[in-house]
């Protein structure tokens, strides 16, 4: 099942999301990144933002990374300049 953060609140989406993986299915969790300046930029914000996603969703769902999929989407694109 394809996510969001949203799947973390308590409330339906959440109980939906444990059904999801009680059920022995996958939860498809995205993160966007940015394009970095410089490779070990990369490194830490991938690092921040992979690890720090995958701890928020292991205090909901213990043992969360063998039901996951993490899709990471990479943007690159021109920055906008300021007028």
């Amino acid at each position: 099942m394809w996510c969001g953060d949203a799947m973390m609140l308590p409330g339906l989406s959440c109980d939906f999301a444990r059904v999801v993986i009680d059920s022995g299915y996958k939860l498809a969790t995205e993160a966007y990144l940015s394009e970095a300046p410089t490779a070990e930029e990369a490194q830490a914000m991938f690092d921040a933002r992979i690890r720090g996603d995958m701890e928020r969703w292991e205090q909901v769902f213990p043992g969360f990374p063998r039901h996951a999929i993490f899709v990471l989407g990479v943007l690159s694109a021109p920055r906008k300049r300021a007028t």
